[in-house]
């Protein structure tokens, strides 16, 4: 039972802060970039929420959105930000 709310409460988490990440590009918000063009200084978005800390980005798994490239520690995270929200980042795009 514990386990299920602490999964239910990582998931809320990841969809908020994903969705105020597609808010902040929608509304026109430029991407934080290092000099050498990574989003987020090449840190995994997905990763704070489901793993609790954050990881650097492998450039393994990454996509490109926005005129940046953005960096996952694994396939799993990418798939997961993808996947979840293929129907909203198309049209952000």
């Amino acid at each position: 039972m514990i386990r299920a709310i602490e999964t239910l409460t990582k998931t809320c988490v990841a969809v908020i802060f994903a969705a105020s990440l597609l808010l902040a590009f929608q509304m026109g918000d430029k991407v934080n970039k290092t000099s050498g063009g990574l989003a987020i200084k090449g840190y995994d978005p997905v990763a704070y929420f489901e793993d609790g800390k954050p990881m650097k980005g492998d450039a393994a798994y990454q996509f490109e959105w926005k005129g940046a490239p953005w960096r996952f520690a694994s396939a799993a995270h990418r798939e997961l930000l993808w996947y979840r929200w293929k129907g909203v980042f198309p049209r952000l795009c």
